[in-house]
């Protein structure tokens, strides 16, 4: 456990045994390799459980789909979790939820659906909703809806205050338009943090971050994880890579949000912001065995396409309210929102009271999880589930049947507040 290091060096050792396997370059000696490494990765698992340097160490148990990629580029995931994850830049941080918030708003910046007419939960102790029209600026015209996820979390704890903008959106100019008519206080925003690299989450930072530096006297700081994966895409359906679809826009670097006024940290390992008031998860445990990430997904590492089905660099965001529990938030959940749930409850030793965020259960891909998703999201009995972005109408209105009066969707532009 103490050397990490010998860990990544197994990996790299087996990749490149795999590599010759796939290549067909079977000699006695390289089989035996394979063997043997195979061998001591399965101990190395026995001792450090599923969780290896921010990946799951767990080895293919079934078939493996078929790999789109020519076996002279595929790479298992957590083949090298230096190469995707990096290295930490930022302090050493106290980990775990630990500071009770009196009270919390959430608004919506950026959602993919916009809805000023309907009602908000009615019977939710300590909750309350103020639909778009309560919160624009006077004179002015909706929000519009968009394809992405930005919220922005503030929390109070006696006289302190802290704002937390999660995530930006798709479009620099998508979310500054509505930044503008919600009024947002783009100067109290204490820090940002990227959930993961997907253009729909990251793309919106090239406008948010020169709009909240230039109402700051320093640098905001911005939270990311250390892959820094600037370019990812899905191969075509016959598996050929030279066609990939490209998510476009690429994703900001830390650099570029440098150059844009912000000070970049990198994080690998869970830590807390803002004096503690908010709760920045690591690795997310893949415990159940239907939520699967996205097939073939692919990302762009070291100027090679990597399988990454897994999009093991997401990160969720949590805080306690007092006396009521921990409040999560999940931008695109894929790593499962029941595995989210599962992860932050046991981390906050507290009830999970509301489950905010993109399911990501739209797709044909996906939407054969809905009914075990919200079957299980049910039994761990939240207060308070809000969906949008990356959800569904299938998964919303499954949803809305099994939890009732506990459900509602994400809207663009409105408020969400959580009291004690």
């Amino acid at each position: 456990k103490g050397h990490p290091q010998i860990v990544e060096r197994l990996f790299d050792l087996l990749t490149n045994e795999t590599m010759h396997c796939c290549n067909k370059q079977l000699t006695h000696g390289t089989l035996f390799r394979f063997l043997s490494l195979a061998i001591v990765m399965m101990s190395t698992r026995q001792l450090l459980g599923r969780r290896v340097m921010g990946f799951s160490t767990t080895l293919v148990t079934k078939a493996p789909r078929r790999s789109p990629f020519p076996s002279s580029q595929t790479r298992f995931a957590s083949n090298n979790p230096s190469r995707i994850f990096g290295t930490d830049t930022g302090p050493n941080m106290l980990q775990g939820i630990t500071k009770e918030l009196d009270s919390l708003v959430v608004t919506v910046i950026v959602d993919n659906e916009s809805d000023t007419m309907s009602s908000g939960l009615q019977n939710v102790e300590g909750f309350a909703y103020q639909p778009e029209r309560q919160n624009l600026q006077p004179g002015v015209t909706m929000c519009r809806a968009g394809h992405g996820f930005s919220l922005l979390l503030t929390g109070t704890c006696g006289s302190e205050s802290h704002s937390l903008l999660v995530d930006a959106g798709p479009d620099p100019e998508l979310w500054k338009n509505n930044a503008e008519k919600l009024g947002v206080d783009a100067g109290g925003i204490d820090a940002v943090v990227l959930s993961h690299y997907h253009w729909d989450h990251a793309a919106g930072l090239r406008g948010a971050i020169p709009v909240i530096c230039e109402k700051k006297p320093k640098p905001v700081l911005v939270d990311l994880q250390c892959s820094e994966i600037t370019s990812r895409g899905r191969p075509s359906e016959e598996g050929d890579v030279s066609r990939i679809t490209l998510h476009k826009p690429d994703n900001p670097s830390a650099m570029e949000l440098t150059s844009l006024g912000a000070r970049a940290e990198k994080h690998s390992d869970e830590h807390n912001l803002c004096d503690d008031f908010f709760y920045i998860s690591g690795y997310i445990p893949r415990v159940s065995d239907y939520e699967m990430g996205i097939p073939n997904h692919a990302s762009l590492v070291g100027g090679k396409w990597v399988l990454d089905e897994e999009i093991a660099d997401e990160r969720y965001v949590a805080c306690k309210v007092k006396g009521r529990g921990v409040v999560v938030f999940s931008s695109c959940s894929h790593a499962g929102i029941t595995n989210v749930c599962r992860d932050v409850t046991e981390r906050a030793n507290a009830p999970l009271w509301g489950v905010i965020g993109g399911f990501h259960l739209g797709g044909k891909a996906v939407e054969g999880r809905i009914a075990r998703t919200v079957k299980d999201l049910k039994d761990m009995n939240p207060a308070v589930v809000l969906a949008g972005h990356c959800t569904g109408w299938r998964a919303k209105a499954h949803l809305a049947t099994e939890l009732e009066d506990r459900f509602q969707p994400l809207a663009v532009g409105a408020r969400y507040v959580f009291s004690a």
